[in-house]
């Protein structure tokens, strides 16, 4: 199949929790980014995942609006990061999958070898029921076949894989009874990403920015949308989304890893006194990619109005400074 022969436009993710407070009165003010930011909205999407693939990109959304189901998933192969918004939708083909897996959120991909791996986060259609499932392939247009779930001590999302520390980093609740406080765990994973160990608590929702949202939190706050925070191949920490990713108060925060030969304590972890983006417009989820340039090319959701809720989020993209994210390193950690 070529690359011209997989081209549609995305359809929006939908996410759920298991409570949601009534809505107050709609306000449809349009929010728009800092026109100095120079960002660029590609696609009506949320949760993006984007990955080189040899000379193109590789995007993986949620095509199928509500439930998630794993046949509403698709990729996107593209030339470059704002092409991924208008190619064609390519769906995904699973072997074998339960009743418990029915509902899909925010799947990431990851290459050993000949093998490729997909972690996503799946339920029996009850958000309690969220676990971290893991689908492996030895192709990406060929089928997925179900390998494990993840033995998280709870409900579990947005996990990632970070190999230079042998870790499956992850977001999730510490018992079924708790819900927030959303903590981030790291979990020790062999080169196959397989588990390895038990999960630890490795950043909490410390700061009051966390928090800034309606009921749903009542001031517990989260962090979620784990990601590797690298620039010229080194690992320096986490992105992590904070605060809801229904209203405008979520954004985007970094953990920062102080030492690397420990990275299953907490203590080897600092979360960033401020957000990186100020909080209003939704930002969070996101991601970075270093192009051997300068700058990281930051690709995340935002928020289009002022009222709560998932439907108006679009997918964006913007370069950050590498100089800027290694002066706020230093001012951190010193």
């Amino acid at each position: 199949m070529s690359t011209a022969e997989l081209m549609l436009p995305a359809l929006r993710q939908k996410e759920v929790v298991s409570k949601f407070p009534a809505l107050p009165e709609r306000d449809d003010s349009v929010l728009k980014l800092p026109e100095q930011w120079n960002a660029e909205d590609f696609c009506h999407s949320a949760d993006p995942y984007i990955f080189p693939f040899g000379n193109s990109y590789v995007g993986i959304f949620q095509v199928d609006a509500a439930p998630a189901r794993p046949e509403g998933l698709s990729y996107r192969f593209a030339p470059s990061i704002p092409a991924v918004g208008s190619s064609s939708d390519v769906h995904l083909r699973f072997e074998n999958h339960g009743d418990k897996l029915l509902e899909f959120w925010a799947p990431e991909i990851f290459q050993t070898g000949n093998e490729y791996h997909m972690l996503v986060a799946a339920s029996n259609g009850n958000n309690i029921t969220h676990r971290m499932q893991h689908y492996t392939s030895d192709s990406l247009i060929h089928s997925w076949r179900w390998c494990e779930e993840y033995p998280t001590p709870s409900w579990a999302i947005d996990m990632t894989y970070v190999p230079e520390i042998d870790a499956l980093i992850y977001s999730g609740w510490e018992n079924d009874n708790d819900g927030f406080p959303q903590h981030i765990f790291a979990m020790p994973a062999t080169k196959n990403l397989h588990p390895a160990g038990d999960s630890v608590i490795i950043g909490s929702p410390i700061h009051p920015y966390c928090c800034r949202s309606d009921e749903i939190l009542c001031g517990k706050g989260l962090l979620e949308g784990p990601q590797a925070l690298r620039i010229n191949n080194e690992l320096l920490g986490l992105w992590v989304a904070v605060s809801g990713s229904w209203s405008t108060d979520y954004t985007q925060a970094i953990m920062w890893l102080k030492d690397s030969d420990n990275p299953f304590n907490s203590q080897s972890w600092v979360l960033d006194r401020e957000p990186w983006f100020p909080q209003g417009y939704g930002i969070g989820h996101g991601m970075t990619l270093d192009m051997g340039t300068e700058d990281l090319v930051y690709v995340g959701h935002r928020k289009t109005v002022k009222t709560p809720g998932w439907d108006d989020r679009v997918s964006f993209f913007m370069n950050i400074p590498k100089r800027d994210l290694l002066r706020r390193r230093k001012d951190v950690l010193g």
